[in-house]
């Protein structure tokens, strides 16, 4: 089961800079996480929260440190400020970028226009998926719409991990959010789980690396 570090390494680094993303990978990650956002000019970075002001590093910062393996979240959220949904315009500014880039990248969200843009430009895309999501009406979705992986909470796939095969007859990947704990680890793991997103990083492989 693969190792992605949760916006870098939040726990020893400021989350979503190319410092921590760098970390992270010190660390043991085989890749990492990140959130990315447009700003008023049109660049993009990576921050979780609404731009408000702090200095953010650029996505393309964070990509070189990233050695090219990252998960990047098209952040859109109906209540935030720089809501553009459906015309997605974060997102088509992110499928520009990449095209001029050698990464291995999917780009997740929330947000399903935001991955419909990616994945019609020919980009891995998945499905971020809340809490409370079955993982079954995730996968139905993915499945239909065409896009590669299923990234739900990882309480969804303990309520049915034995969904996490019927993902995997069907092609797709299945990659789990915020996982820390190893009581929460495991089984995953034995359920067949891809990869996981952590906060810690150095803790996940020592769970796995020792049992």
């Amino acid at each position: 089961m693969l190792v992605y570090g949760h916006r870098g390494s939040p726990r020893t680094h400021r989350e979503n800079t190319a410092a921590g993303v760098a970390a992270a990978f010190d660390l043991g990650a085989y890749g990492v996480e990140v959130d990315v956002r447009r700003t008023g000019e049109g660049l993009l970075v990576c921050s979780h929260d609404p731009l408000s002001g702090e200095p953010v590093d650029t996505l393309a910062e964070v990509l070189d440190a990233a050695r090219g393996r990252a998960i990047v979240e098209v952040k859109n959220q109906p209540s935030q400020p720089d809501f553009d949904a459906p015309v997605e315009a974060t997102a088509h500014l992110l499928v520009d970028f990449l095209k001029g880039r050698d990464d291995d990248v999917t780009v997740s969200s929330f947000d399903w226009f935001a991955i419909e843009v990616a994945r019609d430009a020919g980009l891995r895309t998945a499905f971020l998926t809340p809490p409370g999501i079955a993982l079954d009406a995730a996968l139905a979705y993915v499945v239909e719409a065409g896009h590669a992986e299923c990234h739900p909470h990882w309480s969804a796939v303990l309520e049915a991990p034995a969904t996490v095969a019927r993902a995997h007859d069907a092609g797709k990947a299945v990659v789990c959010w915020t996982v820390d704990d190893r009581d929460v680890v495991l089984p995953l793991r034995d359920a067949g789980v891809d990869a996981v997103i952590t906060n810690d990083v150095a803790g996940v492989r020592g769970y796995l690396d020792d049992d």
